[in-house]
């Protein structure tokens, strides 16, 4: 459980409508603006179980932040109020590796924006995920990982981002520890 309150925010707003941005109306177009202050209250999740083969698991935040702009005071302030995770994972042990597959849906809900003169509304989304993750080195040094993401190629914008997120994409990472 989480509270914050701050003076001078640095934020992001949206330049649709603002009369600072001389009218336009391009609502994905944002500019850094400090608030006089941001009271922020929210929630965050964890939670597995391992005492299976399978672990399921599920992890999500609930938040609500309050900014005071220079002209109005608003809680719409473009961030959904629940984002989270669920899925399952397994974890296999071989003689020199270990392979970990997660399988899971990634969600946001809607969210509202009124910190400018014209209100901007993103979508709720959710995405399927499966990944793949293998450990292995005399210490478990080395990690290679692919994601295979958004499963079912849905098409969404997160409401952080202008542009449309990828349909269904491949990631590979690799890691070491030393």
């Amino acid at each position: 459980i989480y509270h914050s309150r701050a003076k001078d925010y640095l934020t992001t707003l949206n330049c649709a409508g603002n009369a600072g941005w001389s009218g336009s109306t391009n609502s994905s177009s944002r500019y850094y603006a400090n608030a006089n202050r941001a009271t922020t209250y929210g929630m965050e999740m964890y939670a597995e179980y391992l005492g299976w083969t399978l672990s399921p698991y599920v992890n999500g935040n609930i938040i609500r932040r309050e900014l005071e702009l220079p002209t109005r005071s608003t809680y719409r302030t473009g961030e959904p109020t629940f984002t989270g995770r669920v899925g399952v994972k397994n974890i296999m042990l071989f003689e020199r590796m270990e392979l970990e597959s997660d399988l899971y849906l990634r969600a946001a809900s809607r969210a509202k924006d009124e910190t400018a003169d014209t209100a901007v509304q993103h979508s709720g989304w959710a995405t399927a995920n499966l990944e793949f993750t293998s450990t292995f080195g005399s210490e478990n040094q080395y990690q290679v990982t692919l994601a295979l993401n958004n499963l079912l190629d849905k098409r969404y914008t997160t409401a952080h981002e202008s542009i449309p997120a990828s349909g269904f994409s491949t990631a590979i990472g690799a890691a070491f520890s030393f």
